[in-house]
């Protein structure tokens, strides 16, 4: 049932693009992917161990769920909430078959350029969660999912007279990975990462990132995925891969396609049974789809806002250079019109063009225009 419910989910998702957060045929800025990979984490936050720690995987205790500790983060970080640096943290605690704990914290960034300070930001984070957990052992890993990264990208030094502070972190380059290996793989975080190595490689071209983007969103449910795996990793590429709306459309019918042809049940089950659909919904999914429909809503709200925000701010930008332009233009006029005013003046004081405009330093075509201009009056 929860294959039919994953299903219903997302042909929902596909068929009402309005709820979408999907971007706008010409996209102003990139899509939010430290949200699409914090709920891609606690879809898969056991693929995640197993990707990113292999060792901590091995002694797993799968009897036990691993805790997310979102509140936890956002109170040691809680002065830095306002910077939004912790956007792209999670914090983990993962429990092993020894009783014990670890503290795993998976930091995902995009670098701009090659600044160091991300690297003493993880450190920050690093030694606050350490003095928050003493008892706990603690790793952290930082996700690079751009194409810039700064140089030692696992290692923070500060040094001052003699004080010398070192701490390394793990490291995980997306370009740095191997597109066939990442498409063999049967983990499914394999999936989120090629979806961004693919951003990558299309490095802006939108005819090859529409081609990736289709690509990736089919063979979602053409690996050994469980269905309602399937589904998540789908909609996470469909959000993370940008390209224009003419373009989307057609994957996006493609993808609706593959999920009817899997299941004919799901756009009926709603239908015939409201109370039944919302039921298992709760169950299987932890909330009702139209729970989830008023959160994606609320996303495209929010989005609307900050793209009106943008082009708010864009205006103000283009009013504020017309201004700018109006009063060079203005300060021109003026400073030509009192040119001219001495420039009349020292012709009626009868000196010669090539005078004045050795005397003036101004172009001696300025003089000889204005004094043709006065003898045409």
């Amino acid at each position: 049932m929860s294959k039919h419910l994953s299903s219903l989910c997302l042909f929902i998702l596909l068929r009402k693009p309005n709820t979408l957060t999907m971007p706008k045929p010409t996209p102003i800025y990139q899509p939010d992917y430290d949200t699409r990979w914090k709920i891609l984490l606690d879809q898969f936050a056991d693929a995640a161990v197993k990707k990113f720690f292999p060792n901590i995987a091995k002694q797993r205790n799968h009897s036990k769920p691993i805790e997310p500790i979102e509140k936890e983060l956002q109170k040691i970080f809680a002065d830095w909430k306002k910077k939004g640096w912790t956007i792209g943290d999670k914090l983990m605690k993962v429990p092993l078959l020894n009783g014990k704990e670890k503290l795993v914290l998976i930091h995902f960034e995009i670098q701009m350029d090659n600044s160091q300070l991300f690297k003493k930001l993880m450190w920050r984070r690093g030694y606050r969660i350490v003095d928050k957990y003493p008892d706990t052992d603690f790793t952290a890993i930082a996700v690079y999912l751009g194409k810039y990264v700064p140089p030692n990208p696992g290692k923070f030094v500060h040094e001052y007279e003699g004080t010398r502070f070192t701490y390394e972190f793990n490291t995980f380059l997306i370009k740095d990975q191997n597109e066939e290996e990442l498409l063999a793989s049967d983990n499914p975080i394999d999936i989120a990462i090629l979806a961004m190595f693919y951003v990558q490689k299309a490095n802006g071209d939108v005819k090859l990132l529409e081609q990736y983007k289709r690509k990736l969103a089919k063979s979602c449910f053409e690996k050994n995925f469980t269905f309602h795996d399937a589904v998540n990793l789908c909609i996470f590429v469909m959000y993370s891969i940008a390209v224009p709306e003419e373009l989307n459309a057609p994957i996006k019918n493609e993808i609706v396609e593959i999920m009817e042809n899997i299941d004919h049940t799901t756009t009926q089950l709603r239908k015939e049974n409201l109370d039944l659909a919302i039921f298992f919904e709760k169950t299987f999914l932890g909330y009702t789809l139209d729970e989830k429909n008023a959160e994606y809503e609320q996303m495209d709200r929010e989005r609307e806002k900050r793209e009106k925000e943008w082009e708010q701010k864009r205006e103000k930008e283009k009013q504020e250079r017309e201004k700018e332009k109006q009063e060079r233009e203005k300060e021109k006029q003026e400073r030509e019109k009192r040119e001219k005013e001495i420039i009349i003046r020292h012709i009626k004081f009868g000196l010669k063009a090539d005078q004045i405009a050795s005397l003036l330093d101004v172009p001696i075509k300025r003089v000889k225009k204005i004094i043709q201009k006065i003898k045409k009056k």
